[in-house]
């Protein structure tokens, strides 16, 4: 996909609809286009049910719980090929602890342009206190000790985040679960399921995502005490945006005229081909590290990785 064709569709959407759901098939053409992918699953889930439990004539049982997780329905999900999650039947641990190491991430989309309740989380180690979190973020922090790795975007900022330690009370003891455990993230997902996730508990009413509500539906999110988060701007095209909405809104400049120009200016394809370079470089089954990205005070590269 091409600058010009992505930025189309933005100014059409602002145009014509601009809900959250037009970005989907977006972000999942631009993932598909990458080899770090190209062996990995990517499904749109955005539409499963709201809460475990209500069948819909689509998923139910334990395959909603392990996609709605700790907060809510992400809007896309990184499987492992290998991934079954047609089990059916009622949640239970042995199911869900059987396909948990298969769900490698996920991708939460806002509106166009929207507000980014992630804007200061920012680093290669930035703690975050759950009970500090507003809801917005509350509901990412839940992506995040479920699923290890979120894309977020809003179509403009682009912003890949990945869980490096949970610290935890347990008996009056803080216990730090790091990424030094075996198998990384996925360890972590392990180690919270095996000693502090009781299924039974788990509330099918309708909820917030603040973490006081969380704390009623999963004994333990209380005694979760602090995160430690990778956060990296992966791209923004925001300034391209601004520029052009206006106008083309009042119908001052026809669209055509707006993507000739985009397409000719250089430093506008260079951020561009930023964000493709920093999509092609997420690790999905690994660790990744701030450096890998091009970020702020360095060139994004003209060239996609081989």
């Amino acid at each position: 996909m091409t600058l010009e064709e992505y930025m189309r569709e933005l100014l059409l959407m602002r145009k014509q609809y601009g809900q959250e759901e037009e970005l989907y098939p977006l972000i999942n053409i631009l993932l598909r286009e990458n080899d770090n992918v190209k062996h990995l699953s990517v499904r749109h889930v955005a539409d499963a049910p709201g809460k475990p439990g209500v069948n819909k004539g689509k998923i139910v049982g334990a395959n909603t719980y392990l996609l709605y997780g700790y907060a809510s329905m992400p809007d896309l999900v990184i499987f492992d090929e290998n991934c079954d999650l047609l089990i059916g039947g009622e949640p239970q641990k042995d199911i869900i602890l059987k396909q948990i190491d298969n769900m490698y991430g996920c991708v939460e989309a806002k509106i166009v342009a929207s507000s980014h309740p992630v804007d200061d989380i920012k680093g290669e180690n930035e703690s975050v206190k759950p009970e500090e979190c507003n809801s917005a973020l509350g509901q990412l922090i839940g992506e995040l000790l479920w699923y290890g790795r979120v894309l977020y975007t809003n179509g403009l900022v682009w912003k890949y985040l990945e869980l490096k330690s949970v610290e935890y009370k347990r008996n009056d003891e803080l216990i730090t679960v790091d990424d030094k455990r075996k198998n990384g993230v996925d360890a972590q997902k392990r180690f919270l399921l095996n000693e502090l996730l009781d299924v039974n508990e788990y509330n099918n009413e309708s909820r917030n995502f603040s973490f006081e509500e969380w704390s009623k539906n999963f004994y333990w999110i209380n005694s979760v005490k602090e995160c430690t988060i990778l956060s990296v701007e992966i791209g923004n095209l925001s300034d391209i945006y601004n520029t052009y909405i206006n106008s083309f809104l009042k119908s001052e400049i026809p669209l055509k005229e707006i993507l000739k120009e985009i397409a000719s200016k250089d430093d506008l394809i260079k951020g561009w081909n930023g964000l493709k370079t920093n999509l092609a470089c997420i690790d999905w089954t690994g660790t990744n590290t701030y450096d890998q990205f091009t970020h702020a005070g360095k060139e994004p590269l003209n060239e996609l990785p081989k």
